[in-house]
């Protein structure tokens, strides 16, 4: 829609990036084949993506990258469609009935994608091996496979604030105990919320470590606020500021 492209006009002028208008490129072809129109959620999505390819160069990095908590397989939908070239592998984690969404949209948005279900480690290494499959889809409940593999960089957008510590710690520990040397992490989350159950989750308390190596470390500048153009002022602020963190992480494993 016209409108949102006007709207989401301050967002574009943030991607100061030397890829984000190849990758904006790839959103919109993304969104052509789910005949929708390019969202807020897909700009944010294209924008992190740019960051990253900024600072870290993803053509270096072989391992495959692992999405936690995908918002309808847009990110997974964009590596795969940007990183093409590249034959990159996604592997694709979270709770069942999203996952199952996602996997719809990311059939509907890749056609070349090749997606599989495992359960166990022994499939993931067989998933892993076999050319043919581009997507691995894990239950969250089994988690705890993406650690018997390597992890060339892991994203996390906005899901972490909705568990609690305890889960957060087990998906840190995941990462940071995979079998390679070099492990990523892009994470953006809301520095505090507070959950039904009246937990605060607080980003800050998120299990880092002293050793790890923080590439991007600031307040994410396109996850501040959305817009509304049916309502003046039509800019508003979320209800909590959103950090993002772009780490090499500590390998606790291989100390």
């Amino acid at each position: 829609m016209l409108v949102d492209y006007i709207f989401q006009t301050p967002f574009r002028r943030q991607g100061n990036f030397s890829k984000f208008k190849k990758i904006l490129q790839h959103a919109n072809e993304i969104h052509k084949e789910r005949r929708t129109s390019l969202e807020l959620a897909t700009l944010r999505n294209v924008l992190s993506l740019a960051l990253i390819e900024d600072k870290i160069h993803l053509e270096q990095i072989s391992d495959p990258i692992v999405v936690i908590g995908d918002g309808y397989g847009f990110m997974s939908s964009l590596l795969l469609s940007y990183l093409y070239h590249l034959k990159v592998k996604v592997v694709v984690v979270n709770l069942n009935q999203n996952l199952l969404i996602d996997a719809v949209f990311i059939k509907k948005s890749v056609p070349f994608s090749n997606i599989c279900l495992v359960k166990n480690a022994d499939d993931y290494h067989e998933a892993l091996k076999d050319s043919e499959v581009n997507v691995i889809c894990i239950q969250a409940d089994n988690a705890h496979i993406i650690s018997s593999g390597a992890i060339g960089i892991a994203i996390n957008i906005a899901s972490m604030q909705e568990m609690n510590p305890p889960i957060i710690t087990e998906y840190f520990n995941f990462i940071r105990n995979s079998i390679n040397q070099n492990t990523y992490f892009y994470c953006s989350n809301r520095i505090e919320k507070i959950l039904p159950d009246g937990t605060i989750v607080n980003y800050f308390k998120y299990p880092w470590h002293s050793k790890d190596k923080f590439l991007v470390d600031e307040l994410c500048p396109w996850h501040q606020y959305y817009y509304n153009y049916k309502q003046p002022p039509f800019y508003f602020p979320y209800d909590g500021l959103v950090q993002h963190r772009l780490v090499l992480m500590n390998k606790t494993s291989q100390n």
